[in-house]
C-alpha cells in the first residue's frame, strides 16, 4: 500500500508567493483554475512558487512527486 501523501501549502491566502512542502521530492506543481484549465506548471525551486501573475480567486494545486500525484 502507498503511504498517504502529505503536502503543506502556505500562506493561504497568498499575494505574491506560495511555499509548498512535501515529505516526497516535488517534481512539478500545476495550478489549475476552478473550470479545469491548467494555468501554469512549474518546477518549484526550494518549494517557492510565484503566483503574483494570477488573479484573486480559488485555485487547485496538483503536485507531482517521486511517489506520484
Amino acid at each position: 500500500t502507498k503511504e498517504e501523501m502529505k503536502l503543506s501549502i502556505y500562506p493561504n491566502p497568498a499575494n505574491r508567493f506560495i511555499q509548498i512542502k512535501s515529505l516526497q521530492e516535488i517534481k512539478t506543481v500545476s495550478i489549475i483554475s476552478m473550470d479545469g484549465k491548467t494555468l501554469k506548471t512549474v518546477i518549484p525551486i526550494s518549494g517557492k512558487i510565484d503566483v503574483s501573475d494570477l488573479y484573486s480567486g480559488i485555485y487547485l494545486i496538483k503536485a507531482k512527486t517521486t511517489d506520484g500525484m
